[in-house]
């Protein structure tokens, strides 16, 4: 498969790390890096990196409502709500 590579972004060449923070979870990833000389020569990139393909977040459940107690005896109760 073809893929259509797109340069990001351009970093400091004494950077060791880059952080990507607009990724989609629709969609699915891979990276290469290639250094640029003061004069403008560029090298061969990289191997690519694995496919990432981020998962969605599950959202935090609804905060249950209207909890009460019911048969309460000496040793033990029931907790109910909705």
């Amino acid at each position: 498969e073809e893929h259509a590579w797109r340069e990001l972004e351009k970093v400091d060449a004494s950077e060791t790390t880059y952080t990507r923070t607009d990724l989609k979870t629709e969609l699915s990833y891979q990276f290469r890096l290639r250094t640029l000389t003061r004069n403008g020569r560029r090298s061969s990139p990289t191997r690519e990196t694995q496919v990432l393909s981020l998962k969605r977040t599950i959202d935090a459940p609804d905060t249950p409502e209207a909890l009460t107690i019911t048969d309460i005896t000496d040793d033990s109760l029931i907790l109910k709500w909705r």
